[in-house]
């Protein structure tokens, strides 16, 4: 019996011989399908979407398709690690580029985040439902979602990394950074959920309605206390 890698190379070599001269390059594509697969991913369902969907919202084959991906749960799990890679990027991008105070660390991870909420709706909403709630665990492998599990580690520490500094200096006087952190991520988690029904979203109010619920969950102290 030709075995699953086997399969997928004799895809992977057709698809790569009906790719045209000048066509969009692999990488390119590869994030077309995986942000396509995300948006009917969470639309539809992950059952209810297929790849022949999926092929034909980033118009190309499904040969192509199994080109980049050998399943639909590699699919899951593309879409999955895409958006908390992202993610971390921007969460270590604000950190680091808001100096050495934790306090203005903390506030612009809760821009980000709370931006990210709001403007990214598809690649939220795709964790929340796929992801998030654990039962399409089943579709991924064992290193796959081991792998997952990680990122998402490292996730929460980044963002726990201002709270737990800020403690140490005497600027927060939160009794826990773990617990602030998931105080937080709970309450900008479920933006979306009622974000959405406003008629003209206000991302300004909004980020600084929560930083100011950010202060009291982490005690922040009054500035230059």
């Amino acid at each position: 019996m030709t075995s699953t890698q086997t399969r997928a190379n004799t895809t992977r070599s057709a698809a790569e011989a009906s790719h045209p001269p000048g066509g969009a390059t692999p990488d390119f594509t590869r994030e077309r399908i995986v942000r396509a697969a995300g948006k009917l991913f969470s639309e539809q369902g992950y059952a209810a979407t297929s790849v022949k969907q999926i092929a034909t919202a980033v118009q190309v084959s499904a040969p192509a398709l199994y080109w980049h991906f050998e399943s639909k749960g590699d699919l899951l799990h593309a879409v999955i690690h895409s958006t908390l890679t992202r993610f971390l990027a921007a969460a270590t991008e604000a950190i680091s580029g808001a100096g050495d105070d934790p306090r203005d660390q903390l506030a612009a991870l809760v821009r980000m985040y709370v931006s990210t909420q709001v403007n990214e709706v598809d690649d939220v909403t795709a964790y929340s439902s796929l992801y998030a709630p654990g039962h399409l665990f089943k579709n991924l492998s064992p290193a796959a979602h081991d792998e997952l599990k990680a990122l998402e580690v490292e996730v929460f520490n980044t963002i726990r990394e201002p709270i737990r500094a800020g403690i140490a200096s005497g600027v927060f006087d939160a009794p826990s950074a773990t617990v602030a952190t998931h105080a937080i991520v709970g309450i900008i988690e479920n933006l979306p959920g009622w974000a959405g029904q406003l008629s003209t979203p206000d991302d300004e109010r909004l980020i600084e309605t929560h930083w100011r619920i950010v202060e009291r969950i982490v005690g922040a102290r009054p500035a230059g206390a």
